[in-house]
């Protein structure tokens, strides 16, 4: 089974500090526990830019800084290699936006959640129903998608 990875797994995975000490051991705790099961983990290429916005942003508070991880951009860099290298990286199809467009539609999505529905339309594209992530209330009201909880993988 392939299970779609989430930016803020990613970024838990890098950083063990925050939000909690805790989430970054069960990020780490779940890909090893998937991968042992014989799941095949991946990231969009979406991922690696959310990513890199993510860990290059201050730490700071807004407006200076919105909760990043405040990492240098060579350091970002070195996690995305290696995520390059321990993650399947599907490829961007002409299937993603003719899906996307219809689950905005279809679920009034509106603002920075359409980032989230871009993933779940870059998971029709590739038939992919799983996804592994921190936001499961994000996802939740999306039809068709399989959510895990990193916090709860056993």
């Amino acid at each position: 089974m392939i299970i779609l990875v989430d930016t803020n797994v990613l970024c838990r995975l890098c950083n063990s500090v925050k939000p909690t000490p805790s989430d970054a051991l069960a990020a780490r705790h779940a890909l090893e526990t998937l991968r042992s099961r014989s799941h095949v983990l991946a990231i969009a290429p979406q991922h690696l830019y959310e990513f890199w916005a993510t860990a290059t942003r201050s730490t700071g508070r807004p407006p200076q800084g919105a909760n990043g991880l405040g990492m240098t951009p060579l350091r970002a860099d070195q996690w995305i290699a290696y995520f390059l290298r321990v993650f399947r990286l599907l490829n961007e199809t002409d299937a993603v936006l003719p899906a996307w467009r219809t689950l905005v539609h279809t679920y009034g999505v509106a603002g920075y959640k359409s980032h989230d529905v871009r993933l779940v339309a870059t998971m029709q594209a590739h038939n992919i129903t799983n996804l592994l992530t921190f936001n499961v209330a994000d996802f939740k009201r999306i039809r068709g998608i399989n959510v895990l909880n990193p916090l709860i993988i056993v």
